[in-house]
């Protein structure tokens, strides 16, 4: 989700350490095993199945499972006793994640994901092996990317459906799986559409950073493990408050780390938003600023250099941006630190390290 993502280091990157402690996770990847193994029984009565499951399967393999283990980490703090429910329920998140990733990485023209190819990159290579022209075979990889997003998107809302809970509790959950899905789509559309229109607002940019990111990695899965267990409204609204604050901050550092960070830190080519006129918590604070005009001339620039770069870095440092970006991050962790405050004591013990966590992030400088 250009994701998701803060979620770059969410989900792969050991310097995030929103994982610390991290909830036991061996219900979820079972769920997504039999996920899986449905999948590809249900599939191969059509065709040939394997290719687009196996590529499916890799793209949901190898993360951190921060969703999954918000869901479990709320239910286990207010009712400490699993139901198979809440493992559909973290795996359904889980896959909602990779059906948003996969479709993600073709509107950001990514054919790699950490250095491996992803689901658009494997059939791409698996085209041009069977001797696609070059534009032809990336259009087969996106096409195939595509397919399998919406298997992925379809197998999140049929584990929502089918999970063993109340019919109330289970139409409160497809909300809010509907909820998060619309809120990404919004937040997409708005993210590729803020390099056509006016300059952004820092505000501008928080809402697009809540609607793409906030609502399905935090706020939803917190939401969901709250209603499996019963709370009542008044906690399903903080975590809502708190989730969407955390997840503000936490994309508005990821836009600090696109600029100063080194790709093997955060998975992305260096400066990508920079290099593809995306509007960020950055750019907007830069534009503003008195020295724009000596990097404003690259804004948009594919192919920046290594001066380039050192110099887009030096006027944004020296001119405050990051800084000011910095300071919409800190209000934003104060935010989510109020609401966390107003929560049961068992529901701040557990959700405290994942403050902790996104306001101890290294931004890069």
């Amino acid at each position: 989700m250009t994701r998701a993502t803060p979620t770059a280091d969410l989900d792969h990157g050991a310097s995030s350490g929103l994982h610390d402690g991290a909830e036991d996770l061996t219900g979820v990847h079972h769920r997504l095993r039999d996920f899986f193994s449905h999948l590809r029984t249900q599939a191969a009565l059509f065709g040939d199945a394997d290719p687009i499951v196996d590529a499916l399967r890799s793209a949901s393999s190898g993360g951190k499972n921060v969703r999954p283990d918000l869901v479990l980490r709320v239910h286990r703090a207010l009712i400490d006793d699993d139901s198979d429910a809440v493992f559909d329920v973290a795996a359904a998140f889980e896959l909602l994640h990779t059906a948003l990733v996969v479709h993600d990485d073709i509107i950001d023209r990514d054919w790699s994901r950490r250095g491996k190819p992803n689901v658009a990159g494997l059939f791409q290579a698996r085209a041009s092996a069977m001797g696609l022209s070059s534009g032809d075979a990336e259009h087969h990889g996106a096409s195939a990317a595509i397919i399998a997003g919406d298997l992925a998107l379809a197998g999140a809302l049929r584990l929502i459906a089918t999970a063993r809970t109340t019919d109330v509790r289970r139409g409160r959950l497809l909300d809010i799986m509907n909820t998060a899905v619309i809120a990404s789509a919004i937040g997409e559309l708005a993210d590729i559409e803020h390099p056509l229109g006016v300059p952004a607002t820092a505000d501008v940019i928080a809402h697009s950073h809540r609607a793409k990111t906030s609502v399905y990695t935090f706020e939803a899965p917190m939401q969901a493990g709250a209603v499996l267990a019963g709370a009542s409204e008044y906690v399903i609204e903080q975590l809502r408050e708190f989730g969407q604050h955390l997840g503000i901050a936490y994309q508005i550092r990821d836009d600090i780390a696109g600029i100063l960070d080194d790709e093997h830190v955060t998975g992305k080519p260096v400066a990508r938003d920079f290099r593809s006129a995306k509007q960020t918590a950055v750019t907007v604070h830069a534009k503003n600023g008195a020295r724009w005009s000596e990097v404003g001339h690259l804004f948009g620039k594919h192919d920046l250099n290594a001066a380039d770069l050192a110099q887009i870095r030096s006027v944004l440092v020296d001119d405050g941006a990051i800084e000011s970006a910095e300071v919409d991050a800190r209000h934003h962790l104060a935010a989510a630190t109020d609401a966390l405050n107003r929560m049961p004591t068992r529901l701040k013990r557990r959700l405290g390290p994942v403050l902790i966590a996104a306001g101890t992030r290294s931004p890069g400088y």
